[in-house]
């Protein structure tokens, strides 16, 4: 220790910190004590490359140190990623997800020659190198019978998991992408203490060799897990979760699980119909772009012309050739605008680049609006844009449900300014999604064209 510490009073205040310590306190002094002996050495990149097709894993899962050996046998499929895992793992043991956890390949989980694959708060963090979990698939670290990867959850309670691929084979169409087929004995519940007491798991089971399948399969059918495989974009998940605990979670949660069954059909016809209002837009800008008024909105020919193509103005109570009085077909033309279809720049409405490209290419044109209908701020408006498209998604050919959109929203707790709960005026006026998909479509106001459910489904779905 001299060479490190300098003198023998280093020795003395380590011996005295390490004394009757426990293994969790021991990785702690570690961690504060490291950066004194040298400084941090890079850790190894171990991942392999991604297997070119899917396949499905057999994994054994042991819990460490128990005794008798509690362990899972799980069938899941190579292509999620390790925060998915994760989730599963919960649901095998039975824990909640309530504290921090790690992957680790090549090592132990604290291993300093481990490449680690981090929970969200740990990668945010940075006190250790390492990969989020949400970024690695499965099959960049597990790939053939016998390989082996580290977990551990809970730092304090620090249950570890040894994660072995016990059997590699082809995907079938019966196959699902996760599922438990075999265990013994009950898993410590959250927060128990660590695996030292588990003689005392009589007192929280009445027999703690029970182990119960089912129960644990019915764990693996997450909602928000299903959602994820199904690559159901990020906000939409948020959503829901901030919804869960609330009186109309449930039915919400379920409503997006609908989203998962076959969309709307149409034909060729009707997507150039459900798309011409836009259309009219990027074709009227081509190529010099639409003069506006000194007062920086349409004139009044041309909204006569879009008036009679777009939805919205149909039903307005003030039927004018001002666009200032118009407010649907202001909003519309706003929301092009913040798509990014047109810009406004020198008295004129001119095509971005991506608006030359989607007048010429319907299929561009859609991708466009799939990937710019969830505003990537958070806010009110990315959440009022979920909900719309939650259930303009769902409404193919009906009225859209305004009052449970409002329902959504209050429950989110959105306010207004002046302390007001928000409504679905608020959603109407408030999210640029909603302006466009009411102008997808041919259909009486507030009545839902397939087209529009169909992008809607795009957008809550989106992979870019």
């Amino acid at each position: 220790m001299g060479a490190v510490g300098g003198d023998d009073e280093v020795d003395k205040r380590f011996e005295a910190l390490v004394a009757g310590a426990d293994l969790a306190r021991l990785r702690a002094l570690t961690a504060d004590w490291a950066p004194s002996f040298s400084s941090r050495a890079p850790r190894p990149d171990l991942r392999r490359p991604r297997l070119s097709e899917p396949y499905v894993y057999r994994i054994r899962v042991d819990l460490e140190g128990s005794d008798p050996l509690i362990w899972r046998t799980l069938e899941v499929t190579s292509d999620m990623t390790l925060d998915m895992l994760h989730s599963l793992l919960q649901g095998a043991f039975g824990w909640s997800d309530r504290h921090l956890y790690r992957f680790a390949l090549g090592g132990g989980p604290f291993d300093s020659g481990s490449q680690l694959f981090l929970c969200p708060v740990d990668a945010q963090e940075g006190e250790d190198a390492g990969i989020p979990a949400e970024l690695v698939r499965l099959d960049e670290t597990l790939q053939e019978a016998g390989d082996v990867l580290r977990y551990v959850y809970d730092y304090g309670d620090s249950w570890e998991l040894t994660v072995r691929v016990e059997q590699v084979r082809e995907v079938t169409e019966e196959a699902m992408w996760a599922v438990c087929v075999a265990g013994e004995r009950a898993a410590p519940p959250e927060d128990f203490g660590g695996i030292a007491r588990q003689a005392d798991l009589v007192e929280v089971f009445e027999d703690p060799s029970h182990f119960d399948l089912d129960a644990i399969n019915r764990q693996l059918i997450d909602p928000f897990l299903l959602l994820r495989k199904s690559g159901a974009h990020p906000a939409l998940r948020e959503v829901l979760g901030r919804l869960w605990m609330t009186d109309i979670g449930d039915a919400v949660i379920g409503d997006a699980l609908a989203l998962l069954g076959p969309g709307p059909r149409f034909d060729p016809d009707d997507f150039q119909i459900a798309l011409a209002p836009t259309e009219w837009f990027l074709n009227r800008a081509y190529p010099d772009g639409i003069e506006l008024t000194k007062s920086g909105y349409l004139r009044p020919p041309d909204v006569e012309q879009v008036a009679a193509l777009a939805p919205v103005s149909k039903g307005w109570r003030r039927p004018s050739n001002r666009e200032s009085d118009t407010q649907p077909l202001l909003s519309f033309r706003v929301a092009l605008q913040k798509v990014g279809l047109l810009r406004k720049r020198g008295g004129k409405l001119l095509l971005t680049k991506a608006g030359q490209v989607g007048r010429v290419e319907p299929d561009e044109l859609w991708g466009h609006l799939a990937s710019r209908l969830i505003p990537e701020k958070p806010g009110f408006e990315r959440e009022a844009a979920v909900v719309a498209l939650l259930y303009v998604a769902l409404s193919p050919g009906r009225q859209l449900p305004r009052d449970r959109i409002g329902r959504v929203i209050k429950a989110l707790g959105w306010r207004v300014e002046g302390g007001g709960e928000a409504s679905f005026h608020d959603v109407r006026w408030g999210s640029w999604a909603l302006d466009i998909l009411l102008n997808v479509g041919d259909r009486e106001p507030w009545t839902v064209s397939p087209v529009a459910s169909a992008l809607a489904r795009e957008a809550l779905f989106w992979e870019g």
